[in-house]
């Protein structure tokens, strides 16, 4: 497998519970299960009682009228689902990580990709503009065609993730872990 030179512009890309990542209605359980990789670090999305939609993000910095792709592994808990969403557009993808389908996409192309162990690989490409600045890893409670889905959590609550990714690419390369305060490219191989 030869690969084009990446950069994953997420920082903490394993660790959702640090301070890079904005939490609203959520908390994050990290180091919760055994992730992709066979190691105990993925951590777990979980609800707050309040209403409204329950959510993490993270900032980038992305020019506008590039193709970019984000991608994240994912796996269900108590919640069945989870959402991408952009802030600059409305754009959205929802994943139902039950039986690995697609369920409403608006203004991606996404896939969702088995990787074994209940864990999928959830992707969605676009070119933005103008540029998002932040992306969000919604939960939701059913796939639908609802963007930031509004419900009231119980506080337990919530779904797995690991490895997120955000490059200037029209498609996901393989996982670039990023786990310090700066972004982390990987060279191209030859």
């Amino acid at each position: 497998l030869l690969e084009k030179q990446s950069t994953n512009l997420i920082t903490y890309s394993e660790d959702f519970s640090n301070a890079a990542w904005n939490k609203t209605r959520a908390t994050v359980s990290a180091n919760e299960t055994t992730s992709p990789s066979g190691t105990t670090t993925a951590d777990k999305i979980i609800d707050s009682t309040d209403s409204g939609s329950h959510f993490v993000d993270h900032p980038v910095t992305t020019p506008s009228s590039t193709p970019f792709t984000v991608s994240f592994y994912a796996k269900a808990g108590e919640y069945g689902f989870i959402q991408i969403n952009n802030q600059a557009d409305n754009s959205f993808a929802n994943f139902n990580l039950i039986n690995g389908t697609l369920g409403t996409i608006s203004g991606y192309v996404a896939s969702i990709i088995s990787v074994g162990g209940g864990w999928y690989r959830c992707i969605a490409t676009r070119t933005f503009s103008p540029a998002p600045t932040t992306h969000r890893f919604a939960l939701i409670t059913s796939s639908t065609s609802v963007r930031l889905e509004s419900f009231t959590g119980n506080g337990t609550d919530g779904c797995y993730i690991w490895a997120a990714q955000f490059e200037a690419s029209s498609y996901p390369t393989s996982y670039i872990i990023s786990n310090s305060g700066t972004s982390t490219t990987r060279l191209a191989d030859t």
